[in-house]
């Protein structure tokens, strides 16, 4: 989560929300993907669900690492 959190607030991160602000819709899918992922994610922290928040962690990785290790 650290590694995506520090993504998100980076220039690339911040290029794909400014992407998504100005209509782009593969930024704004990615971007709302990324976000239900999140929340998800503390959803299942905050009920002690750490088993449940782990398994999310690892579909969040399957489909955003390849993203977060492009260079743009």
């Amino acid at each position: 989560m650290k590694r995506v959190y520090g993504w998100l607030y980076s220039k690339d991160g911040m290029g794909l929300v400014a992407a998504a602000d100005e209509g782009d819709v593969q930024c704004k899918e990615l971007l709302r993907k990324l976000t239900t992922h999140i929340n998800t994610i503390e959803f299942w922290q905050l009920n002690d669900r750490f088993d449940r928040a782990h398994y999310e962690v690892i579909a969040l990785q399957r489909w955003f690492n390849p993203i977060m290790s492009k260079e743009h």
